[in-house]
């Protein structure tokens, strides 16, 4: 799968302010899930840093990365996305764009509020997939959303944009990429900061005390 690469600009995503605690090179040669979003405070996104407010870039990069990965084992016949090796990284990092040009094409349509102190709009998810050649269908209610994953296909990806409490809306909003596996539980990449993906059986689980805001179900 080779997705629409949005024209590069010139563009130093690195935050002096906070040093350079892990080249970008590094990030764009791995090709892997992000799932520690706290790790990137030294790149910038706007006025503000990726490790603060950056979470759907994140999440945009993390759907290109893992919907990647499920052709690449379905070419293979392997069937098992899960399992996708070393091998195939350097295909992956011809065929998927960089960070920086994620980043770049969510400035390029003013997907960032308030010059990303306040993150990135969440209705401007479909939009920003569409740029890289991705279609989605937008789910706004929990019953839609629980129903479109109950019946979705191992290896499904949903992009989840939630607000953290839902009682206590100053807490901000997360945004975070599922995917479906075999026995019917769900990776979560960068749901919590770990330096794996978590796991949970359900979307109650799954949200804990926040409250859905939009989800993006990837075709």
């Amino acid at each position: 799968m080779h997705f629409i690469h949005a024209p590069l600009e010139a563009h130093d995503l690195r935050n002096p302010s906070k040093g350079v605690a892990v080249p970008l090179d590094n990030l764009d040669v791995e090709r892997k899930p992000i799932t520690n979003q706290g790790k990137y405070s030294y790149l910038k996104y706007g006025a503000s840093d990726i490790g603060k407010t950056g979470c759907i870039p994140i999440a945009i990069y993390n759907v290109l990365i893992l919907k990647n990965r499920k052709s690449h084992a379905e070419q293979d016949d392997a069937g098992d996305f899960e399992k996708v090796g070393e091998s195939d990284m350097p295909n992956i990092r011809q065929e998927v764009p960089s960070f920086d040009e994620i980043v770049v094409s969510v400035k390029r349509i003013k997907a960032p509020l308030m010059g990303g102190r306040m993150g990135t709009d969440p209705y401007m998810i479909d939009k920003i997939l569409e740029n890289f050649g991705v279609r989605s269908i937008e789910i706004t209610d929990k019953e839609s959303l629980e129903k479109a994953m109950c019946s979705a296909e191992r290896g499904a990806l949903f992009l989840i944009t939630q607000w953290n409490d839902a009682r206590r809306p100053l807490k901000g909003i997360h945004a975070y990429v599922v995917e479906k596996h075999a026995d019917d539980k769900w990776a979560l990449y960068n749901r919590v900061y770990r330096d794996y993906p978590t796991r949970a059986s359900n979307l109650t689980d799954i949200l804990g005390r926040g409250r859905l805001i939009v989800a993006d179900r990837i075709l």
